[in-house]
C-alpha cells in the first residue's frame, strides 16, 4: 500500500467516478438510438441509468487495485452480525415514512417544478423488463455505488485524516447532497447523508448505510408507482402522512436505533 490517502485525492476520485457516471449514463441514450432506432424509448432511459449507476465506483476500484490498498478495509466491506442488518431495516422503515411527511411539508412552500415532475413519470413502472431495470439500477446498483463511493472511501478517508469525525460525517454528507444537484430536496438529502455516515462509522461498514440507502429508494420507488387513491385511502390524510403511520415511524425509528447500538456493544 503506497502511503495513506490524502483529502485532495478522495475528493478527485469521487469527482471522477461522478462524472463518469454521468457521462456513460448521458451517452447510452444517442448510441442506442443511433444503433437500434426502433428500439424503446423507456427502456433505453432505463439502461442509460444501469450503465451510469454501474461505472460510478470502477475508477475508484481501478484507483485502489493499481495503488494496492485493500479494498475490504478501504471500502468498509466489513461484514456485520444478522441482528445489525434487522436493526437498520427496521431503523430504516420508520425513518422514510418520517422523511416522506417532510418531504410533504417541504413542498407546502416549496413546490416542485416540472422537471421533478416529469422524472417522477419517467419511474413508472410499465412492464416486467423495466421493472427488472428500475429496481437493478435504483434499489440495488445506485445504493452499492454510492455507498461505497461516499461512505466508503470518501468518508473514511477524511475520518483517518481529521480528527474530527462529526466533521468527517457532515463534510460527506454535504458533498453527496451537493453532487444530486436538486436544491428542492436537498434538506432530505442531506438530513438521510448524515444518518448514512453515521452508521457507517458506529458500525465500521457500509452495509447498514446501503440497507437504509436500499429501504429508502424502495419505498419511494413503491410509492411512485402506486395508485394515488391507495395511497389517500390507506396512507395519507389531506395530503399529509396519517398520524397513525408518523406515530408507527417514530416507534420504527427508536426501537431499531436502541437495537442497533445494544447489538454492536453486545457483538464488540
Amino acid at each position: 500500500m503506497n502511503g495513506t490517502i490524502t483529502v485532495r485525492t478522495a475528493f478527485g476520485m469521487v469527482i471522477i467516478s461522478v462524472l463518469l457516471a454521468v457521462g456513460l449514463g448521458s451517452a447510452i441514450a444517442p448510441v442506442t438510438t443511433a444503433w437500434f432506432p426502433h428500439s424503446n424509448t423507456l427502456i433505453t432511459s432505463f439502461l442509460s441509468i444501469v450503465v451510469g449507476q454501474g461505472f460510478m465506483i470502477v475508477p475508484v476500484l481501478v484507483f485502489l487495485r493499481r495503488q494496492h490498498y485493500p479494498l475490504v478495509q478501504t471500502l468498509r466491506l466489513n461484514p456485520v452480525p444478522f441482528p445489525v442488518i434487522l436493526s437498520v431495516f427496521i431503523l430504516s422503515l420508520g425513518l422514510v415514512i418520517l422523511m416522506d411527511e417532510v418531504d410533504r411539508i417541504t413542498a407546502l412552500w416549496f413546490p416542485l417544478p416540472d422537471y421533478l415532475s416529469d422524472i417522477s413519470q419517467a419511474l413508472i413502472i410499465t412492464s416486467w423488463s423495466s421493472a427488472i431495470l428500475l429496481v437493478l439500477a435504483l434499489v440495488i446498483l445506485a445504493p452499492l455505488g454510492e455507498e461505497l463511493l461516499f461512505r466508503g472511501f470518501l468518508q473514511r478517508t477524511l475520518e483517518n485524516a481529521w480528527p474530527d469525525i462529526t466533521k468527517a460525517v457532515l463534510i460527506t454528507s454535504l458533498f453527496f447532497a451537493f453532487i444530486h444537484l436538486n436544491p428542492y430536496w436537498m434538506i432530505q438529502i442531506y438530513v438521510l447523508a448524515v444518518m448514512l455516515g453515521y452508521l457507517a462509522w458506529r458500525s465500521d461498514s457500509v452495509i447498514p448505510s446501503f440497507i437504509l440507502h436500499l429501504v429508502n429508494n424502495a419505498v419511494a420507488l413503491t410509492f411512485n408507482n402506486l395508485n394515488d387513491s391507495v395511497l389517500q385511502t390507506y396512507y395519507l390524510w389531506r395530503g399529509h402522512v396519517a398520524l397513525p403511520w408518523l406515530v408507527g415511524g417514530g416507534l420504527l425509528v427508536f426501537f431499531g436505533y436502541r437495537m442497533f447500538h445494544t447489538t454492536l456493544e453486545a457483538s464488540s
